[in-house]
């Protein structure tokens, strides 16, 4: 037989970052840890945030109080114009008034909803279902905008990946089944040719191919498995 040695990768990877800069004041999970949607991976200090949220809101009940007088000096003016005892010039002012004290509010509620956003983010939750590969951070570092603080990946995605000689891999179509062996389990399973990475390898005149597998709990990334072609039988390929 020809042997191919690979390795279980999972086609989805998701890194988990935060979108605000604040001190991680809680990160309970581990490497091997398993998360559900919505499970709490990380708590940001959030006492900062609290503090601009407060300060909106309070620069909101002033723009309303406000937009409220404003609304009482038109309804004024409009009723004394209509009596003919103001000028037109005088209802144009209270007009304007009144359509920037709604402007100076409708941007503070803006700004509360962004903050309510803000603080929001000082709790992040697992977007799906998956494993943690890595941990990137530490309880009292920094967290930044964009700076991966874990990574999760998809158990059920995993895949086998492995360099295949371009004269056999030619040979193998998407959604062809085929057996892999995983060494650490010492066992077989089937699994189905998801991928064949349309490029070769120069050097070793090889293609990557990828088999998905069925999910299985057992299964991490980065266990081996091997490729083995039996000898004079290349168009019965098996993952092994």
């Amino acid at each position: 037989t020809e042997e191919c040695v690979g390795a279980l990768k999972a086609a989805s990877r998701t890194a988990i970052s935060a979108q605000v800069m604040a001190t991680i004041q809680e990160l309970d999970v581990k490497a091997g840890d398993q998360v559900q949607p919505g499970d709490v991976l990380v708590r940001l200090d959030a006492v900062e945030l609290k503090t601009r949220l407060r300060q909106a809101e309070q620069s909101l009940a002033a723009s309303v109080a406000a937009r409220k007088q404003a609304e009482q000096d038109y309804d004024r003016a409009k009723s004394l114009f209509e009596k003919r005892a103001v000028p037109q010039a005088e209802l144009d002012k209270a007009t304007s008034r009144l359509d920037v004290a709604r402007a100076e509010e409708s941007r503070e509620q803006q700004a509360v909803d962004e903050s309510q956003a803000q603080l929001s983010y000082a709790t992040i939750v697992a977007p799906k279902a998956g494993r943690v590969v890595d941990r990137l951070a530490e309880q009292g570092d920094t967290a930044r905008p964009g700076e991966p603080l874990l990574v999760l990946y998809d158990a059920t995605s995993l895949r086998l990946e492995a360099p295949v000689p371009e004269s056999l891999a030619l040979q193998l179509q998407v959604g062809q089944p085929v057996r892999v062996y995983i060494d650490a389990l010492q066992r077989e399973m089937d699994a189905t040719i998801d991928e064949r990475v349309p490029q070769a390898d120069a050097p070793s005149r090889s293609f990557l191919v990828k088999a998905a597998l069925a999910p299985s709990p057992d299964l991490y990334e980065g266990l081996f498995g091997r490729l083995l072609i039996p000898a004079g039988q290349r168009r019965h390929l098996c993952l092994a």
